[in-house]
């Protein structure tokens, strides 16, 4: 089982950003960990659909763009997620969780034939549409034009 990502300790480019110095959209910042270890990490900012700026750290490790950097227990250095190979609990609870039994049944039945059966029917059927609509229009007109 992985470790998660509910059980660390998580820091935000927003939050970090906030050690910069004003009017400074992008730069480095050292990261003190547990009194002994210092880190610089960069944030990078991008521009936002709306105003402003969206701060991003760039990960020490896989150089990624990334919203969060997290520091596991044991270990000295916040890197993005994937770097700590971390996971979220509902990731893991879904790993548990057997698939439902009719619905898989139902989705080994329906087949790549059955498939195309309905499509071409479904084709077959809209290709008739429109024809059987202009008949039924110009039998409307005609039946208009007789009683004038």
């Amino acid at each position: 089982m992985k470790r998660l990502v509910e059980d660390t300790f998580c820091l935000t480019a927003k939050e970090a950003a906030a050690a910069l110095p004003k009017g400074i959209e992008s730069g480095k910042v050292s990261l003190q960990i547990a009194d002994r270890y210092i880190q610089d990490v960069v944030i990078v900012c991008t521009l936002s659909n709306l105003k402003g700026f969206v701060k991003w750290f760039i990960c020490p490790s896989c150089q990624n763009r990334v919203g969060k950097l997290y520091l596991p227990s044991r270990e000295v250095v916040f890197l993005c997620r994937k770097c700590h190979d971390l996971a979220y609990r509902a990731q893991q609870l879904r790993a548990f969780k057997k698939p439902e039994g009719r619905k898989t049944e139902a989705r080994r039945k329906y087949t790549e034939k059955d498939w195309l059966k309905e499509a071409t029917a479904f084709l077959k059927k809209m290709r008739s549409k429109p024809q059987e609509t202009r008949n039924i229009r110009t039998d409307t007109v005609k039946s208009i034009e007789k009683t004038s």
